[in-house]
């Protein structure tokens, strides 16, 4: 009697820890929607925004005497690598459904070095994985 008893007890915390590990992975794919975590040191692609590439085109125009900054023009839109320097946490931003409503989301924030075709790198303070200008977003294996 007393095994059976057990028995019940260790399957009901099998139970348990197995509704727990599927809320996890639920929540996790609803902040990383690639699956892949983002961890200081890796490489990921960012889209330049208006406001990103505003801001490299007036940097490489202030010429300093030290180093000047060159490097072919960049406009928005534009892919580059970016090196993810500190992961900051989940941060929620405003993406668009299929059926085009706005909705809130929970994303994982970084922030990192983006290698421009240059001498040059622009800093990126924050930004989300998604799709679109001022995105990060995994590359794509061909």
């Amino acid at each position: 009697m007393e095994r059976s008893a057990f028995d019940a007890r260790q399957q009901g915390e099998t139970e348990r820890s197995r509704e727990r590990s599927q809320q996890e992975r639920d929540s996790r794919e609803r902040v990383r929607p690639s699956g892949q975590t983002p961890t200081a040191g890796r490489i990921v692609n960012f889209i330049l925004s208006k406001s990103d590439a505003a801001g490299i085109t007036a940097k490489r125009r202030t010429h300093n005497a030290a180093q000047a900054d060159e490097g072919t023009p960049v406009a928005a839109g534009d892919c580059f690598p970016m090196l993810i320097t500190k992961v900051k946490g989940v941060a929620l931003v405003e993406q668009r459904t299929p059926e085009g409503e706005l909705e809130r989301v929970e994303r994982v924030q970084v922030s990192g070095q983006v290698f421009l075709e240059g001498n040059d790198v622009w800093w990126v303070k924050a930004t989300t994985e998604g799709k679109g200008e001022g995105f990060w977003a995994w590359p794509t294996r061909d």
